[in-house]
């Protein structure tokens, strides 16, 4: 049987973190903002998470497609608001989303580069996930 394995428990524990906070950031925009555009990525992070969280097979590839959307949605981002402040007197006002575009890019870029190292989908004999081979 073919699994998801972390060579770097800890980058699977923030992954859980991230997406759990991601999804906790959505549906708080949902309800209380009422912006119903976020059902989208609500799902997309929530079909993420239960890949992670069950390890599959596909979660390497879920996890490379999630990565990269949350590069591509900040990056254009980032290039909207930097045409916006040449072009635009007021500048103070966009310091603030773009440093969060910023973050949020750089986060992409991290997860997608860890995903890329440190996860391998390899086959897992049943047997294997609790007792260690006797010698």
């Amino acid at each position: 049987m073919e699994k998801t394995v972390f060579k770097n428990e800890t980058f699977h524990v923030l992954l859980v973190v991230a997406l759990s906070l991601f999804i906790c950031w959505n549906l708080y925009t949902l309800v209380l903002v009422k912006n119903y555009f976020t059902i989208v990525p609500l799902l997309v992070q929530a079909i993420v998470l239960a890949f992670v969280l069950t390890r599959d097979k596909g979660a390497k590839m879920a996890i490379k497609v999630w990565s990269i959307l949350l590069i591509i949605g900040p990056g254009l981002s980032i290039l909207g608001k930097t045409i916006k402040i040449f072009f635009e007197e007021d500048i103070v006002s966009l310091i603030g989303p773009l440093f969060l575009q910023i973050v949020l890019l750089v986060i992409g870029l991290t997860i997608y580069h860890y995903n890329d190292t440190t996860v391998n989908v390899e086959i897992v004999e049943e047997g294997d996930k609790t007792t260690p081979p006797q010698p």
